[in-house]
């Protein structure tokens, strides 16, 4: 009989730690999902995850503590996520938003206006193992298992356990665009992307509200292939760039009389997208600053980047700044 106990408790506790952690889909104070499955455990992420409360005296002490791992581990750039969520009904969006603010806390809080309480019943009904109180760190490695009430000074251990890695530290990024304008015109944008695909993309002339710094990776940009940035033109035609003058360069250089000096402007000549300038261009010119049309034919934008893409190089080891250079030129403009 004496061995039967201990034969027991480590039975409860096989069985404790074979379960594996259930999906769930929460959304977050700025009205982001998050899917466990697919958006984490399915893409090889770990989860870091928290359950705590906005009044709770040690989840208020802890937390600037949460933020700096939080960054240590790459601020969500990396394969480690973490996740908060309250376990309090009254955690309504507005009170778990102050709380962040409070603490400067960056990466997701679920509150119960975004399914927190649903969400961690499986962490508070024994399924993984005693209930302690808040605040409690799980960390569910990509295989769903789950390692549960792991202590804060111990979090390091358990995340690399579960093959967490630390993160790139993010470089910052200086773009600039050489153009003749100050200000960017209107329709015009810079936007990283993949070099081989479509998506994903961010227009960074958005989002870094046109002053062209960035960092990468983040939250907001993160770690893709091959990553370059391109010019997106929605632009019209016309701008007050072009003029009359234009036309004559263009006629002279098809003349033979005086040739374009510059690669830029032999570019910004062929305005039909034909791969040469000629009369066909100096037509289409005299239509778009007549007014007679508003766009170039064969999809030619109104402006044009050199080169067409400029490839993202960061230090392989991440950390500094790097700058990046190019020049915007206005199709037409030939001056």
């Amino acid at each position: 009989m004496k061995n039967i106990i201990p034969i027991f408790f480590l039975f409860t506790h096989l069985v404790l730690s074979a379960q594996q952690a259930p999906d769930f889909t929460v959304t977050d104070t700025e009205n982001k999902v998050h899917r466990l499955y697919a958006d984490y455990l399915d893409q090889g992420k770990v989860v870091v995850f928290k359950i705590f409360f906005v009044n709770c005296p040690p989840c208020n002490a802890i937390a600037p503590s949460v933020q700096q791992k939080y960054v240590q581990w790459g601020s969500g750039t990396g394969n480690v996520q973490f996740i908060e969520m309250t376990n309090k009904i009254g955690d309504t969006n507005p009170y778990v938003i102050q709380y962040k603010n409070t603490h400067g806390l960056t990466f997701p809080s679920i509150s119960a206006d975004g399914g927190a309480l649903t969400a961690i019943i499986p962490y508070m009904n024994g399924l993984f193992g005693i209930w302690s109180g808040t605040p409690m760190f799980a960390v569910i490695a990509p295989n769903k298992s789950v390692h549960y009430d792991v202590l804060f000074n111990n979090l390091d251990n358990v995340i690399m356990a579960a093959g967490g890695q630390v993160a790139v530290p993010p470089t910052t990024v200086n773009l600039n665009v050489a153009f003749q304008n100050p200000s960017l015109p209107q329709g015009v944008s810079y936007v990283l992307k993949p070099a081989n695909a479509s998506s994903p993309k961010y227009n960074i002339t958005q989002m870094t509200n046109g002053t062209h710094q960035f960092t990468y990776p983040s939250a907001t940009i993160p770690e893709m292939v091959n990553p370059v940035i391109v010019l997106e033109s929605t632009a019209a035609a016309f701008s007050s760039l072009l003029t009359v003058t234009d036309l004559v360069n263009i006629r002279n250089h098809i003349l033979g009389s005086q040739l374009l000096p510059l690669a830029s402007q032999k570019i910004a000549a062929d305005v039909n997208g034909s791969g040469n300038i000629s009369v066909s261009d100096l037509v289409v010119l005299q239509k778009v600053i007549g007014g007679l049309i508003t766009q170039f034919p064969n999809n030619v934008p109104a402006y044009k980047m050199i080169p067409e893409s400029i490839p993202l190089n960061v230090p392989t080891n991440g950390g500094g700044t790097v700058s990046l250079t190019g020049e915007l030129i206005k199709m037409g403009n030939v001056k």
